[in-house]
């Protein structure tokens, strides 16, 4: 059985991205939505809350208003680096394929975003519509999603640490709390924003170079 034009190939996966991306942004606002009703409902209506989440939250009201959807926020963060890097990956089979090459991403050392950049520029020869600030955006999300992942969101023995200050001043989010990252409904607008530029552009030069009528 005959694969398909690298065309088709790259066009079924930039749909696929566009999905997987609007389906993180429901997840999110979904969760919001369910744990604002929850906030909002009396007390009465809820069972009495786990000795150890009270000690921690006291009531649902905190539960539901300030906890929880912290962790949403830190949950969709790690969601959106997990697929950004899927997408890096699939990417990169598909341009082995096409081009043809026996090259791949294992060849090259280094974390995925970096293998990615090295196998697009070097050995595809393949030219991004992604400016500098574009790629220093996703290497900062993905140093917060480090940090996050590796020492439960403290940075004060990151080794990214001073990417990671800089990159919180520079965008407003995520707060940094006695040298922990705390993460908002901003900072997942972040991660989405950047996913969504980043898919676009890497898909739009593909289908420029593997066109359907070639």
């Amino acid at each position: 059985m005959s694969r398909p034009h690298p065309y088709v190939m790259f066009f079924g996966d930039a749909v696929n991205a566009d999905i997987e991306i609007a389906f993180l942004r429901e997840s999110v606002d979904s969760l919001e939505r369910l744990l604002a009703e929850a906030a909002q409902r009396p007390q009465a209506d809820h069972p009495p809350l786990n000795d150890a989440v009270a000690a921690l939250a006291g009531d649902r009201e905190t539960l539901y208003g300030e906890i929880l959807p912290e962790v949403i926020y830190e949950t969709h963060a790690i969601s959106c680096i997990v697929l950004l890097e899927r997408i890096c990956r699939d990417f990169v089979k598909e341009l082995a394929y096409a081009l043809p090459s026996t090259l791949t991403m294992n060849d090259l050392s280094g974390a995925v975003l970096e293998r990615f950049r090295t196998y697009c520029g070097k050995v595809a020869h393949l030219t991004f519509e992604l400016s500098q600030d574009d790629w220093r955006l996703i290497q900062g999300l993905v140093a917060i999603r480090n940090a996050l992942i590796h020492s439960g969101g403290s940075i004060e023995n990151s080794r990214d640490s001073r990417l990671i200050e800089s990159f919180a001043n520079q965008h407003g989010t995520p707060e940094i709390v006695d040298g922990r990252l705390r993460f908002s409904r901003a900072t997942s607008e972040l991660y989405l924003g950047a996913l969504s530029n980043f898919v676009d552009k890497i898909f739009n030069a593909a289908l420029d170079r593997f066109p359907k009528e070639a």
